[in-house]
């Protein structure tokens, strides 16, 4: 398992963690290792983790402190064994201006628009902004 969770990491390097996590809410595997102290935690008083678990259905959360103890935002989906039964969910956690910002700056250099992302509640996850 944590090959495949190291493989998603360094596949798309804007996400910070990522884990597996069984039907009844546990943390079965995480990715990098500095959080393994995570193994074996119960999730499931998490509303989004609850969510994902009853729906089976991929769900996002806006940008909050997450468990890791660091900024960022979740995204759930569900994970199906080979033969269709249902094993739990991927969670991956990032910080979406690392995701934004690879194609904000190719937005600028080809049209020259300068770019902004926020959430729907307005709080502001991206802002190309001085450096």
């Amino acid at each position: 398992m944590d090959g495949v969770l190291g493989d998603a990491q360094e596949r798309s390097l804007w996400i910070d963690s990522a884990a597996f996590i069984s039907p009844g809410g546990q943390v079965v595997a995480i990715m990098p290792e500095s959080y393994s102290d995570l193994i074996g935690a119960d999730l499931s008083y998490q509303d989004i983790v609850q969510e994902a678990l009853a729906t089976r259905s991929p769900v996002m959360l806006d940008y909050m402190l997450l468990d890791e103890g660091v900024m960022g935002t979740l995204l759930e989906y569900p994970i199906y064994s080979e033969d269709g039964e249902y094993a739990g969910i991927f969670s991956s956690a990032f910080t979406p201006a690392e995701l934004i910002e690879p194609y904000a700056e190719d937005i600028k250099s080809k049209y020259g628009y300068s770019v902004m992302a926020a959430q729907p509640d307005g709080f502001i996850l991206y802002d190309e902004g001085p450096k």
